[in-house]
């Protein structure tokens, strides 16, 4: 009941100029991909479409993918920039965001981050001055801590648990690159 080539690779369905109008697979359907069947996009009734293993989707060329390196584990993968654009973006379902990389650049003015269920903490850029750390539940005493911690297990006498530290631009090699303030907790 077959459908069959006359040879490996011997024929395409349609044509670049004469496309078939609609494919209709059944529940749990595969499509196998490579003279092996090594990729394979498998239909899973109700829920979506799944690709094999540790197969890539890739976009543009190999180095833009997106894949699951382990089970629990998606990764998307770009040799420049990932760009998420929309009114709002939210990751949930996580206790923990790792931005891994040498510069995170949230580049529009005014970007605000929001922490926890009820985004009840923000930190806000604020245009050509800073960041601006905020506890924006309404209600009487409500303070915002921002708490320096350390994981030591013994404290001597003198000894610095946390600091804050002030510097000038480190990029003229000056001494004006060196600490010249600090708030320290001994």
């Amino acid at each position: 009941t077959a459908f069959l080539p006359d040879a490996q690779d011997g024929a395409a369905l349609g044509t670049t100029s004469l496309q078939f109008s609609d494919l209709f697979l059944a529940d749990g359907a595969v499509i196998g991909l490579g003279d092996d069947n090594d990729t394979t996009l498998t239909h899973v009734a109700d829920t979506g479409i799944l690709l094999n293993s540790s197969r890539k989707l890739q976009f543009g060329d190999s180095a833009s993918y997106i894949h699951q390196v382990q089970d629990g584990h998606l990764s998307v993968i770009s040799d420049n920039t990932i760009i998420v654009s929309s009114a709002n973006t939210e990751i949930s379902g996580s206790t923990s965001v790792k931005l891994d990389a040498p510069i995170v650049d949230l580049e529009d003015d005014g970007v605000v981050l929001a922490f926890g269920a009820d985004s009840d903490v923000t930190l806000t850029h604020v245009a050509d001055v800073g960041l601006t750390l905020t506890h924006v539940t309404a209600g009487d005493n409500l303070p915002i801590v921002l708490q320096l911690k350390s994981e030591e297990d013994i404290l001597a006498t003198n000894e610095v648990i946390g600091s804050i530290e002030f510097a000038a631009g480190d990029s003229g090699g000056t001494d004006a690159a060196t600490v010249a303030a600090g708030i320290h907790a001994i």
